[in-house]
């Protein structure tokens, strides 16, 4: 028996076997880039926040919140220990804490204690502290009237910031006007001091507030259920400062995509992501104008600032995926977006875009495009100037009661934080394939 042919026949097949290996491992059409890769850090993380949130209640002893509880008849704020926690203890766990210049966790139905006017013994408030020791992964509230000096609440406001908005989560504040008979401290540049009696004339009573912060559909959540148990005769005013201007930003995962008027974008899931607010295509001709068109309803949820849909402006970031790393690209003048009103409180929105003028040629692409507010596109419902009084030398005479020094000046720089952060109306997510012959 001849071996040679039969050796022959081996080498053959062995060289083929080696000429398809070095073909997978060496594939230059960067199939190592098509396997599960995290998407660029401009996408914002999709927060998701427990169903049961822990809740706690932090609520400010000092001496001047005592003249909430002193009047006894058509007083709302001497059932707010029992509202307090019946909302709360409807959506989770609920802790209460008292504090002034330190906290003090309470036991058992303590809290019920801030009914009287008695309990109210402090004489710092120390809100700054308050933010400190809140946790974020908790729904925080903070009862207080807010009488700080502005250096204080300057503080408290940049606090906020690097604690909630950083964490992309939401501050939200509920004033209600209320009876009260007692002293009112820290007023005006010299922080002077004032007796102040509303009687149970609403015209006269005076404010106190609801800080609450932490993840944003339990603190709108919280918003929605004090609104059902909203007793009349109570002014109650609501805002809530986010960096999703209706409580949930319009994205791809729930924005209405116009197919018959979307062009040279064909649906193309070329890399295995979950998140459902980012769409994958590819485009048929690198030289035809790529269209997505959209829709979306404008719903501003309890709270939101007035926003003027005529001062918007788009926010374009593009990148290409090389050896699993995105790196940016510097095209994105090329990209048009416009919006316009379609019909009561739809928009449309449309992306345009040449592919060759925008996209990485033979690479995976990826268009992010925010439609944020324009400068002073953000405004704060009018209740909060309203209901605000300049921290200027005020007398006996020309003091105000109903209303809290520096509190529009606060809620403004808690507005400008969330500008820094760049809330988004309209946010759209997409990776392009830019690879021909796929």
């Amino acid at each position: 028996m001849k071996r040679g042919p039969i050796i022959c026949i081996f080498v053959v097949i062995f060289m083929l076997f080696a000429c398809v290996a070095a073909y997978c491992f060496n594939d230059t059409s960067e199939e190592s880039d098509l396997g599960d890769v995290n998407v660029p850090t401009i996408v914002k993380p999709n927060v998701q926040s427990q169903d049961k949130p822990i809740i706690d209640v932090y609520w400010d002893a000092t001496c001047s919140m005592g003249g909430y509880a002193a009047i006894e008849n058509d007083n709302l704020y001497k059932i707010m220990p029992d509202n307090l926690e019946a909302v709360a203890s409807s959506m989770g766990q609920v802790n209460f804490f008292r504090f002034g210049e330190d906290i003090t966790q309470l036991s058992g139905r303590e809290h019920r204690n801030f009914s009287n006017s008695s309990y109210y013994t402090e004489l710092v408030t120390s809100i700054h502290n308050v933010i400190s020791n809140a946790n974020t992964e908790h729904v925080s509230i903070v009862v207080t009237d807010l009488y700080e000096d502005a250096a204080d609440l300057g503080n408290v406001s940049r606090m906020m910031r690097e604690k909630f908005f950083a964490n992309h989560e939401a501050v939200a504040i509920i004033g209600i006007k209320n009876p009260f008979d007692g002293i009112v401290y820290d007023v005006g540049l010299n922080a002077q001091k004032f007796p102040y009696n509303s009687g149970n004339d609403p015209a006269k009573y005076r404010p106190f507030y609801l800080l609450i912060m932490g993840p944003e559909n339990q603190v709108s959540t919280f918003l929605k259920k004090w609104q059902d148990r909203n007793i009349e005769g109570f002014d109650t005013q609501y805002v809530i400062l986010t960096e999703n201007l209706m409580g949930k930003s319009a994205d791809l995962s729930n924005m209405k995509i116009v197919s018959d008027e979307t062009e040279n974008l064909l649906n193309n899931d070329v890399l295995s992501i979950q998140d459902k607010r980012i769409k994958q295509y590819e485009v048929d001709s690198m030289d035809s104008e790529a269209v997505l068109m959209t829709e979306f309803v404008y719903n501003p949820g309890l709270g939101s600032c007035d926003l003027d849909m005529d001062n918007l402006q788009a926010d374009v970031k593009l990148y290409y995926l090389d050896n699993g790393e995105w790196l940016p690209l510097d095209t994105e003048k090329n990209v048009t977006m416009e919006w316009k009103q379609k019909e009561n409180n739809t928009y449309q929105v449309a992306i345009r875009f040449v592919p060759s003028d925008v996209l990485k040629k033979e690479k995976i692409n990826f268009v992010h495009i925010d439609l944020v507010p324009g400068d002073n596109g953000l405004k704060l419902p009018e209740w909060i100037r309203n209901w605000s009084l300049g921290n200027i030398n005020v007398s006996a005479e020309n003091f105000d009661g109903t209303k809290t020094v520096n509190f529009n000046g606060f809620v403004e720089s808690l507005k400008d934080e969330v500008m820094n952060s760049q809330p988004v109306l309209v946010n759209m997510d997409m990776i392009i394939n830019a690879k021909e012959g796929w």
